[in-house]
């Protein structure tokens, strides 16, 4: 990958050093330190690597929409449609699609079991990630051992150890990459620069959708940035073919990865309630929380680490950043690149945008923006700027201490200072066994894996909560639909399950069993509560009539119902939040 961040003309001159060349070795040097951080930060999860992952609902909704995406590569229809909420479709519209991470979670689970191919995912995400943010900071001319220091500090920042259980926040390679490619496309439109950016854009689309869509701000800015200083660039018939051409494939790669969202979306009721809205919102006191998984989370009252709003970035990019703008207030300045222009301008949206009252009023403006959960999962586009700033910062302090002593004092503290950041973290685990093992599963799963006739599954009771993540890995392994799920947004099928069935309510209702019959299940499967050891205790008499009893084992009962006298129902993707 040598040159990948090209030889930027911008900025050069007499004390302006252009964007910096990357060669292979060095990113291979940064990826080996990434690595190691990674594996002293998740140290309590290598013994059991390969049956446990990180304890979280969240962790096990993604774990099975990959498992259900790679055994559903071959057709469109299936892989937005997994076997959850039955018989809702499209449902894969309720959380992030994960398409690109099934190029590695595939091979890896397939060789190793889905724990193992998850857990490989979450250490691969962290050495990525800062190879991606150097190859970004080279670009904007930062030197290699300033810009592989703060490449580290964002890859391990407070915030992504905060989104351990939401991998698409943390697989994030095309990010940068997308930005380094469409700068070096506006400096020099040519078709080689246009394929180059077309396939970092589909890295970013691909990945997910919550980052690749806030991607187009800065995108935007750079456009406005480069093209404000340099349009003669455009002045050549070859040159504007070769962005039009860019512009035409990534409107391609979006439509398909954004499209089937704004389908779903489209009647208006794929949209986040204020009041979610506005307890996942920013507070003042919130840029100062870590991660509770931090080392040093205890240095602030317990109050302040809210869910999902660790914006503290890190004692290294915050030091840095520090001195980058002190920088800018008192030492010489020097021109701005396009690149770090647009980061800083995105980064000055994105920070309000992080409080629920302005998310809430410019969320009616975009498209799709209403559907979004979280205002401060933009945070990832504030610590690249914080990063570009804290390169100023860094790079001033290293030109005035000398090189050599630069490398040994500066090297030593930023090593510290990232030990500090990734000493191993605290955090739940969670069983989850490999895909091939079915006798390690629930005991049902064997069951209904060899039903020829089952149509759809209810595990019963119904929670109605995150409990039903727990439900979904074994609805891919035994392949059959199931109206159970857990995701951001509920089905309109699980509602008036929940309605007629209840919350954790057994014995089960004829009412309930009718319901699900008319819904299109054919099985149900009960999982009772200890003392519950007959028919009568999971089924009320009226509805053990309409049962038939296929396989009882300790506390749990797989039924088969009679048939509906309707014809069963299909419901397309309208959930409420």
């Amino acid at each position: 990958m040598a040159g990948a961040s090209g030889a930027g003309g911008e900025g050069r001159g007499r004390g302006r050093p252009g964007a910096r060349r990357v060669h292979a070795r060095e990113l291979l040097g940064v990826f080996a330190l990434g690595a190691g951080l990674a594996l002293i930060a998740l140290a309590r999860l290598l013994p059991i690597a390969t049956e446990r992952v990180p304890g979280s609902p969240d962790v096990l909704l993604v774990l099975s929409l990959l498992r259900w995406g790679a055994e559903s590569l071959g057709s469109w229809d299936a892989f937005w449609s997994p076997p959850f909420f039955f018989p809702t479709e499209g449902v894969r519209t309720y959380a992030d699609h994960f398409a690109g991470h099934l190029l590695v979670f595939a091979p890896l689970a397939r060789l190793a079991g889905d724990a193992l191919g998850y857990n490989l995912l979450l250490w691969l995400s962290f050495p990525v990630a800062a190879v991606c943010v150097h190859v970004l900071l080279r670009r904007v001319g930062a030197g290699r051992g300033v810009a592989a220091a703060l490449a580290l500090a964002w890859a391990f920042a407070p915030y992504r150890w905060d989104q351990i259980g939401r991998l698409q926040m943390l697989w994030v390679p095309g990010i940068p990459l997308a930005l380094v490619a469409f700068d070096r496309l506006l400096e020099r439109p040519v078709p080689r620069r246009a394929v180059a950016f077309v396939a970092a854009y589909a890295l970013a689309v691909s990945a997910g959708s919550y980052l690749a869509y806030w991607l187009h701000i800065p995108l935007a800015a750079l456009a406005i940035a480069r093209l404000a200083r340099t349009p003669a660039r455009l002045a050549t018939t070859r040159a504007r073919r070769a962005l039009a051409g860019a512009v035409l494939g990534a409107l391609l790669l979006a439509g398909l990865s954004f499209g089937p969202y704004l389908a779903a979306a489209s009647d208006g009721e794929l949209a986040r309630a204020e009041r979610e809205v506005r307890t996942l919102g920013a507070e003042v006191r919130s840029w100062l929380a870590p991660s509770p998984r931090n080392l040093y989370a205890g240095l602030v009252p317990a109050e302040w680490m809210r869910y999902e709003r660790a914006l503290f970035p890190g004692f290294l990019l915050a030091g840095a950043a520090a001195a980058g703008a002190l920088a800018l207030v008192r030492g010489r300045r020097r021109r701005a690149r396009s690149l770090e222009l647009a980061l800083f301008a995105s980064a000055a949206a994105f920070v309000p945008l992080a409080f629920a009252p302005v998310w809430l009023a410019v969320r009616e403006l975009l498209p799709g923006m209403s559907s979004m959960r979280g205002p401060t999962r933009t945070y990832s586009y504030v610590l690249l700027a914080v990063a570009v700033l804290g390169a100023r910062g860094l790079g001033r302090i290293a030109a005035r201490l000398g090189r050599r002593r630069a490398l040994r004092a500066g090297g030593v503290a930023a090593a510290l200072l990232l030990l500090v950041e990734v000493w191993p973290l605290r955090f739940e685990t969670w069983e989850t066994p490999a895909v091939d093992s079915r006798a390690r599963h629930r005991p049902y799963v064997g069951v209904l894996a060899g039903l020829e006739r089952a149509r759809a599954v209810a595990v019963l009771p119904l929670t109605g909560d995150h409990r039903e993540a727990r439900r979904m890995q074994p609805a891919t392994v035994h392949g059959v639909p199931i109206v159970n799920g857990y995701s951001g947004f509920t089905a309109p099928s699980y509602r008036r399950a929940v309605a007629r069935c209840g919350v954790d309510r057994l014995p089960v209702s004829a009412g309930c069993l009718g319901l699900l019959a008319r819904l299109g299940v054919s099985h149900v499967v009960v999982e009772a509560a200890p003392g519950a050891a007959r028919v009568e205790d999971v089924l009320e008499p009226a509805a053990a009539a309409r049962a038939r009893t296929l396989f009882q084992r300790h506390r749990t009962f797989v039924f088969e119902l009679r048939p509906a006298r309707r014809r069963p129902e299909r419901l397309s993707a309208r959930p409420r939040s």
